[in-house]
């Protein structure tokens, strides 16, 4: 069995889609990292897809504006350096904001 988890991080960005997704200019991926106490910015950790077509549509509607939201995403583990395996989009999460996403918070509740 594999175990999944899910992690709340912050989107840093996009990549470029390709394919179906270039034609509709749409994103291809999410860039996500987890926020620092200490430099107080958020360091980018990985990427994630996964998300429905619609959902792809929004967040290429507005790339900049979605920058700085926080957002679920599940995986299998988490290293000590904040990459989570085999990341996929969850959900958008409006009810944290992007501090209480840190590094620390993710591998405690990854050992839960």
């Amino acid at each position: 069995w594999k175990v999944k988890r899910t992690y709340d991080v912050v989107i840093t960005g996009f990549t470029a889609g390709n394919g179906k997704y270039e034609e509709n200019g749409w994103i291809g991926a999410i860039e996500f990292g987890f926020y620092d106490k200490e430099t107080k910015k958020v360091i980018r950790t990985g990427q994630t897809s996964g998300m429905s077509e619609e959902q792809r549509a929004r967040f290429s509607k507005d790339k900049d504006g979605w920058v700085g939201t926080v957002i679920e995403v599940a995986g299998q583990e988490i290293s000590e350096k904040g990459s989570i395996r085999h990341p996929r989009y969850q959900r958008i999460r409006d009810d944290k904001n992007k501090t209480m996403c840190t590094l620390e918070s993710a591998i405690e509740s990854g050992k839960k």
